[in-house]
């Protein structure tokens, strides 16, 4: 590491389904974060060997090329001692991030989910351990609607700030002194809640319960949620972008109603890192009036030929489309002045 700038220590977790996605999370980190050290931790949830390789070489390529030293350190989820969890859709990697405390030397971290892009600088790791010395971790307020939906926090006295765990400032030396890992370990109402389904949540309803009453609020630009979930999500350059939903960017297979403005933006930064044969498709640069276009597409959304609104979907596709080219023109000249 450079001696003499801040080092910023960053933790993530993936399993190969996730995988492209970390990747686009570290180098957009790395592309806007010029002015720290970076330390990445990897949790790895059976991440093919090949795939690790890769992801390390192309961010490790990225900070070279910038200037930016960047270290990897990658930590297999065995080891870390966690008791029966419920598997989660995302894998059980997720779950680490509670028992960090325990496994890294840190005094605080960020977490940030695999499947966000953060265009924002992190504050300095030594300025949030001042800021929020009393607090357990920080994050964004989550949207009212998905907070009702938790009703283990409700149980559990639903006081205070709730957050979308998405991207998360954790301070590990409080959590220490709280011992946190042994106390999610024993909070067995809470797993059994989670298991039986009381709450659609997993991790986030872990965190917002044993953390209730000392969790301080990050700005809503830190954790931007549900860009990919609406055609006409506002997506500020300078915001981190969360791709909540069960269809990620680099996953999608020509689904129309997931042809959206956000897709089209995350698929140019696929592009521009040289991720090209890892697209599901080539939709963004095809013009709307090319017969390739609809045909492709008539071919590739199956699900969409069996709907019972195909009008009303197509009628969809057609609206976005202009609007999600501009967006990705817009997003790809910002990417390479980043890249100068």
């Amino acid at each position: 590491m450079k001696s003499g700038k801040e080092t910023l220590v960053v933790a993530s977790s993936s399993n190969e389904r996730f995988a492209m996605g970390l990747l686009v999370l570290l180098c957009s980190i790395v592309l806007n974060n010029r002015e720290s050290n970076l330390r990445f931790y990897i949790i790895n949830d059976e991440i093919l060997p090949e795939t690790q390789k890769f992801i390390i070489e192309k961010v490790a390529a990225l900070g070279l090329s910038l200037g930016v030293a960047v270290e990897i350190r990658v930590m297999d989820l065995s080891q870390i001692k966690m008791p029966d969890l419920p598997l989660m859709k995302g894998g059980l990697a997720s779950y680490a991030r509670l028992f960090f405390a325990e496994v890294l030397e840190e005094s605080s971290i960020y977490y940030v989910d695999s499947d966000m892009v953060c265009n924002r600088t992190f504050p300095p790791l030594v300025e949030m351990e001042c800021k929020y010395a009393d607090f357990l971790l920080a994050g964004s307020r989550d949207d009212e609607p998905y907070i009702a939906l938790d009703k283990v926090w409700a149980w559990k006295g639903g006081r205070g700030l709730y957050v979308n765990t998405g991207f998360l400032w954790m301070n590990l030396q409080a959590m220490r002194d709280v011992n946190l890992p042994q106390r999610v370990r024993k909070g067995k109402d809470i797993i059994e809640g989670i298991r039986s389904k009381v709450t659609p949540y997993h991790d986030q309803t872990l965190f917002n319960c044993h953390c209730m009453g000392r969790i301080a609020e990050l700005p809503p630009h830190f954790n931007v949620v549900g860009v990919s979930l609406r055609s006409d999500a506002v997506m500020n350059p300078d915001d981190n972008w969360h791709f909540t939903g069960e269809v990620k960017p680099w996953l999608a297979a020509g689904d129309a109603l997931h042809l959206t403005k956000a897709f089209y933006v995350y698929h140019v930064i696929m592009r521009k890192l040289g991720l090209e044969g890892r697209l599901p498709y080539s939709a963004p640069f095809l013009p709307l009036s090319s017969y390739e276009y609809v045909l492709r597409h008539f071919i590739a959304a199956r699900l969409w030929l069996r709907s019972k609104n195909r009008f009303r979907r197509f009628m969809i596709r057609v609206r976005c489309h202009q609007d999600a080219k501009s967006a990705a023109a817009a997003y790809s000249d910002r990417f390479d002045r980043l890249l100068r």
